[in-house]
């Protein structure tokens, strides 16, 4: 049966470039390919090979194979073929410009940029439920990314998702609480400038004398600030915390607010 749908998207593909030829003059031979898989429905590439434009057209194999090969027939080849139009002729438009969206009309196509396929993942897929309250649906090696500490943000209000999350495999029941425990409250860097504006504007009792400010030093035994902080760096990401927390812990260790900022950002990636 795959066999067979891939031989008939294959042939729609030739007849929408046929198409896009007789209406836009655009005479090429891009390669068909099968292996996309996950969200992506279909792909158009340009690339340059040995001086000479190169044209690719990429479909989704599980969508294909799935319930929605009638609509990569109907939606999909007519929206990738409109990129191939736009890369040959600039002039008739641009990734998802006003001029796409008329080539993709005019080759059969509905003109949306995004679809709502839902996605069969062909080794098996993950719900979470996102901070928002969203489902998002994730394959198995997302999921294990996903485990190990990394953390995804969707937009359009889809909000965010982390081994924190409420999860279970995809037509399982959803958990009522995070399968990995609740996760350990942060501070936000917005929270701390509130707090510090806050008590900035309590008038403050005069000292008897003046008060000399403690500024906390590293010791030859702790080494330098870069790499006492790449430690705490370090020890955060083990529980999963984020930058904020380390912020907090620089602060208490006699650095000023910005610094902290500024040392936790350089170092976050080098710990």
């Amino acid at each position: 049966m795959s066999a067979e749908r891939f031989a008939a998207v294959r042939a729609k593909t030739e007849e929408v470039l046929a198409k896009a030829k007789q209406l836009y003059g655009v005479d090429v031979k891009p390669t068909i390919s099968f292996n996309l898989r996950g969200r992506v429905a279909g792909w158009a590439t340009c690339k340059f090979c040995a001086g000479q434009r190169v044209y690719g057209l990429k479909f989704n194999r599980d969508l294909i194979a799935g319930k929605h090969y009638q609509d990569i027939l109907d939606e999909t080849i007519s929206h990738e073929v409109a990129h191939i139009v736009n890369y040959v002729r600039p002039d008739t438009g641009r990734k998802h410009d006003a001029g796409w969206r008329r080539v993709c009309i005019a080759l059969g196509g509905n003109g949306n940029t995004r679809h709502d396929y839902d996605v069969t993942y062909a080794n098996g897929s993950w719900d979470y439920v996102s901070n928002t309250g969203h489902v998002i649906t994730v394959s198995q090696q997302r999921h294990a990314k996903i485990q190990k500490g990394t953390g995804y943000a969707f937009r359009y209000g889809k909000g965010r998702i982390d081994r924190y999350s409420r999860f279970a495999r995809t037509g399982q029941p959803m958990p009522a609480d995070p399968p990995n425990g609740n996760r350990v409250a942060e501070i936000s860097i917005d929270d701390i400038i509130r707090r510090m504006r806050a008590q900035a504007a309590q008038p403050a009792a005069a000292p008897a004398k003046p008060v000399q400010q403690a500024v906390v030093q590293p010791s030859t035994e702790d080494g330098s600030w870069a790499d006492r902080m790449r430690a705490l760096i370090r020890t955060a990401r083990a529980r999963g915390d984020g930058k904020a927390v380390v912020v907090q812990q620089a602060i208490a260790m006699g650095m000023k607010l910005s610094s902290a900022r500024n040392c936790v950002q350089a170092n976050w990636d080098r710990a």
